[in-house]
This record gives structure tokens, C-alpha cells and sequence, in this order.
């Protein structure tokens, strides 16, 4: 069962609605094109556009530091003799002070 998809006290689907209209509604009256132009507005980014440029900068070099390191992580645990699977998000949850073999996945392939 969905959590909050239930009719009642604890249906979210029309409270989501509101704070959708009441935040566009916000930003319009201060001049803005819609909630997403004012929550940039007073961000490093400013704009849209901004955004767009970093992520398109920094997409590339991020992914390949993330392919190398999982590379790593997946020689380690065969070093190491554990058949595990290197899962996304393995690695960003544990500190590397903890050791290697506390980041792996212990799922076998």
C-alpha cells in the first residue's frame, strides 16, 4: 500500500495541489514566471539556464570519477575474495575510514 494514497486525513495528493498553486501563486505576485524562477532568484545559480550549464558541466567529469571509483571498489572486493555486487549509492554512504569491506553490498551477483 502507498503511503499517504489514502482517502482521509491522510491524503496528500490535494495538499501537494495546494502548495503547488499557493507557490505559484507567490511568485507571480512578486514577479516572477512560476516558483521554480523564484526559488533560484536568491540561489548561486539565479536562472534556469545556470542550472542547466553546471549540470552539463560538471555531468561528464562527475560520471567518469564515479564508473573509476566503482571500478575500484569492485577490484578491492575481489581482492578481498567477497563475491558482492557494487550497488549505486554503495560507496557515497559510507565513509572510507570505515573500510572497504563495510561498503560493499553482501548481495551475491
Amino acid at each position: 500500500m502507498r503511503r499517504g494514497a489514502q482517502p482521509g486525513a491522510h491524503d496528500n495528493p490535494p495538499l501537494i495541489r495546494e502548495i503547488a498553486v499557493l507557490r505559484a501563486e507567490q511568485a507571480r505576485l512578486l514577479g516572477y514566471d512560476d516558483y521554480g524562477a523564484y526559488a533560484l532568484d536568491n540561489s548561486m545559480a539565479k536562472d534556469a539556464a545556470a542550472v542547466d550549464r553546471l549540470l552539463l558541466e560538471v555531468w561528464a567529469p562527475a560520471r567518469r570519477k564515479a564508473i573509476a571509483e566503482a571500478a575500484e571498489l569492485e577490484a578491492l572486493a575481489q581482492a578481498q575474495g567477497l563475491n558482492a555486487a557494487i550497488e549505486p549509492g554503495t560507496g557515497a554512504i559510507m565513509p572510507r575510514s570505515c573500510g572497504a569491506a563495510a561498503m560493499l553490498s553482501t548481495r551475491p551477483r
